[in-house]
């Protein structure tokens, strides 16, 4: 069974399901659980739901998992929204389904969903090229899925190898839907001709074929191993972070103009061994409508558990808004590496996968003047059945209610779950 892995298990030696905090104030916030995973026998219907969910104009949901499906190597779901609060499940696709998993394998980043409903994704592994290194897919609501790149194509995968980020288009940052025939903009954690992640552009061309171009490959002592999700501006520049690399080899934040030029906007951790700034960028970045870029860190900060960040690259100005693991016990959560969310009101949203009063993980909010706020600490009911280790970027429902996932717990166990947060 998939279980999605703490990247920065610095705390792994105290996970668990002990109480060691006051439980959080109910009246805060109200998670209903929608969804839990790994019902049927063998997971067919999937296990460990990765990278968040998309919604349609109708409330339906859409995500993928990790694991489980027909053929244990992950699946593309839709969590279809009935009158009266009730939710269907169904599952669209089981990767693997095709000979030496062409059609690919193992997805870790979100979907995209374009204004006919059409889905698109990328697995991390699987693909009929060289070293099945993952595919770019698109898959109709029908369940018929294309592929439009595989990775790794040629001998020493110059193209890119291992795509572990969503993927983006212009006016993603204003959260319109993809129109499906302009270019989709992704990375790849590694391959490259430095072997060190790619940056590319797909572009569909009018014989039903997509074209594939490496916009960047990345190479010390610049940027490398990208991160997390990336951001297009109405400009065409593409911003986006990194796990190493930078000039003191922590991670940076990196710009890639329309012309291809590459530009590093900041690297972490000007002064080590301290790193009161963060290390390790693994949330990618998040615009905002002043074209302000937030994220996180694995590591760093005051406590070295992490931090969240905002960029102005107007300005080049950094500023670290929040210190995981600054309350006791790390109430307020530890090891975020999913990717933050902006609501209308400038309010910064995510998860972590630890800490919390049940050290499980929480859902936290940051408000324009800085102050943090645990929403809910998961774990909350006894079994987990709640969820335990949200992960990926959370979104909204058509009232403004958060809708997220978690890795662990549920009803069924560690199969995770969907949730939905009222606060």
């Amino acid at each position: 069974m998939f279980v999605r892995k703490n990247r920065w298990a610095v705390v792994a030696a105290t996970l668990g399901l002990a109480l060691f905090g006051a439980a959080p104030d109910a009246s805060a916030a109200k998670l209903k659980t929608l969804y839990s995973f790994c019902p049927e026998g063998n997971c067919s219907n999937g296990t460990g739901p990765t990278g968040g969910l998309v919604r349609d104009g109708h409330g339906n949901l859409f995500g993928m998992t990790g694991g489980g499906g027909a053929n244990n190597r992950g699946a593309v779901f839709e969590l279809a929204r009935k009158t009266q609060g009730i939710w269907e499940y169904k599952t669209l696709y089981s990767f693997c389904s095709q000979r030496h998993c062409a059609d690919g394998a193992n997805p870790w980043a979100g979907l995209v969903l374009d204004t006919t409903g059409n889905l698109y994704g990328a697995t991390t592994v699987g693909g009929r090229a060289h070293g099945l290194a993952g595919v770019i897919f698109e898959l109709t609501r029908a369940g018929e899925s294309q592929l439009l790149h595989a990775f790794c194509s040629q001998k020493g995968c110059p193209d890119g190898k291992n795509p572990q980020i969503a993927l983006t288009y212009a006016g993603a940052s204003e959260g319109a839907l993809y129109d499906g025939t302009s270019p989709l903009y992704g990375a790849t954690k590694t391959g490259g001709s430095h072997k060190k992640g790619t940056v590319f552009k797909l572009e569909p061309q009018e014989d039903g074929t997509w074209t594939h171009t490496v916009l960047r490959s990345f190479s010390n002592p610049g940027p490398t191993y990208p991160s997390g999700r990336i951001a297009l501006d109405a400009e065409g520049n593409i911003y986006g972070a990194t796990l190493f690399g930078g000039e003191h080899n922590y991670g940076a934040i990196y710009e890639i103009t329309a012309a291809a030029k590459q530009k590093v906007l900041y690297s972490f951790c000007p002064l080590p061994p301290a790193c009161t700034d963060g290390r390790y960028a693994n949330g990618g970045v998040t615009m905002d409508a002043a074209h302000n870029l937030y994220s996180v860190t694995g590591l760093g900060g005051a406590q070295d558990q992490g931090v969240v960040y905002r960029f102005v690259p107007d300005s080049m100005s950094y500023a670290v808004l929040h210190d995981f693991c600054s309350q006791e016990q790390c109430a307020d959560g530890t090891n975020s590496g999913s990717g933050l969310t902006i609501d209308a009101n400038g309010n910064v949203l995510g998860v972590a996968e630890g800490g919390g009063a049940f050290n499980n993980g929480v859902v936290f909010q940051i408000d324009p003047a800085g102050n943090q706020k645990v929403l809910y600490s998961f774990c909350f009911e006894a079994g987990c059945t709640d969820g335990a280790a949200p992960s990926g970027e959370l979104g909204f429902d058509a009232s403004g209610n958060l809708i997220g996932t978690t890795s662990g717990g549920g009803a069924n166990g560690e199969g995770g779950t969907i949730f939905k947060l009222s606060h």
